[in-house]
């Protein structure tokens, strides 16, 4: 069958190897079995010499050399590998069996499902054809049922062909928007296994498949330190205004008297507007609560009523903004389609604003 071929030619390749390494019966074998899942001419010519008369000694070929026994060896998988691979490639299309998990898994559940996968199929753990795509597959399985509004639109119907045609367009338009807006296979690995599998980083290699290369563990370290602190950096104003909040709110509860409520929105019972003097946020409050409180007679006191006001607010912001991306983030998926990109429906998804999160710069 054709899509035994690569599997096929692969065979024959080591089937050579083991020849000129003097392993005739390995040989004879990985010919054999080459033939079996895709006959050719060439196959069929090396069964006929592999099952000739016992070579003399003077026949033997020569012995490579530590490399190239080296080279061979790296290439050696077994019939279990294989036939992992070629299991998971049957049922591609349904996203749970690649996992091999049930249809009310939990994320949990989908979290095991895909270390134990991704470990199988790992490229420098598995050298069986394939098996680099089978790791892409489980990448974008967990990808797919671990978020819930992609995992919505699969139980739905919704993008069951879409590995099909990635996958029979490798390198083509096809595969980037199937692709767009999600993390790559190493990316997520690296993200549950820390990157190192031995002394090797992931990454992709020329025509998709994948390649190790030696990690320089002290610069990463240096650099996600750094990284660590500019994000520390970055949020420090907001961590302040936070802290003071609780800071403030403990104070206020063991040394003073409550503090008035308010409210963002005008109701009923918080009527009077308000704005706080650093950022300008508006609110509302009783009249008659307010102007009873210290808030309203120490300006100390009003300082921190209205820290804890902000505080509140910027809560507030953080949700609905988060809220607001998650929303994006899903009509730019849904816009792909089942069969192909509505290039209309996606512009308007795109263009989308985030209100929340546009205010929520002011205070960073």
């Amino acid at each position: 069958m054709e899509v035994n071929r690569d599997e096929a030619q692969r065979a024959l390749l080591i089937a050579q190897d083991k020849w000129r390494m003097g392993d005739t019966a390995a040989a004879l074998r990985l010919a054999r079995k080459s033939h079996a899942l895709y006959p050719t001419p060439q196959s069929t010519q090396l069964i006929k010499e592999y099952s000739g008369t016992n070579r003399t000694e003077k026949e033997k070929p020569p012995q490579p050399s530590p490399e190239v026994k080296e080279e061979v060896k790296k290439d050696r998988f077994t019939d279990d590998q294989v036939t992992a691979v070629a299991e998971i490639m049957k049922v591609k299309s349904d996203y749970y069996r690649v996992l091999g998990v049930d249809r009310a898994a939990s994320s949990v559940e989908l979290k095991k499902a895909y270390r134990k996968r991704a470990l199988l199929f790992h490229p420098d753990k598995n050298t069986a054809p394939g098996a680099d795509e089978a790791f892409k597959l489980v990448a974008h399985a967990f990808t797919v049922l671990s978020d819930k509004d992609k995992r919505l639109v699969y139980d739905r119907g919704g993008m069951r062909e879409e590995w099909q045609q990635t996958s029979n367009s490798r390198g083509q338009r096809a595969t980037r928007q199937a692709y767009r807006e999600e993390v790559s296979p190493e990316d997520l690995f690296n993200m549950f296994f820390g990157g190192d599998l031995g002394q090797f980083h992931v990454q992709f290699g020329p025509n998709g498949r994948f390649a190790g290369r030696p990690r320089n563990t002290q610069r990463q370290a240096h650099n996600e330190e750094s990284s660590i602190w500019s994000s520390c950096m970055q949020l420090m104003p907001l961590m302040l205004l936070v802290l003071s909040f609780f800071a403030t709110s403990i104070l206020s509860f063991l040394f003073s008297d409550s503090a008035p409520g308010f409210s963002f929105e005008p109701t009923r019972v918080y009527a009077v507007p308000r704005h706080t003097r650093q950022y300008n946020v508006g609110y509302w409050v009783n009249s008659n609560e307010f102007s009873r409180s210290s808030v309203a007679k120490t300006p100390q006191r009003l300082r921190q009523f209205e820290r804890d006001v902000e505080a509140h607010y910027v809560s507030q912001l953080q949700l609905k903004c988060r809220r607001e991306r998650e929303h994006k983030q899903a009509q730019i998926y849904l816009a792909q389609g089942w069969f192909g990109v509505d290039q209309e429906r996606l512009r308007e998804a795109e263009g989308i604003p985030l209100p929340a999160c546009e205010e929520l710069r002011r205070f960073r």
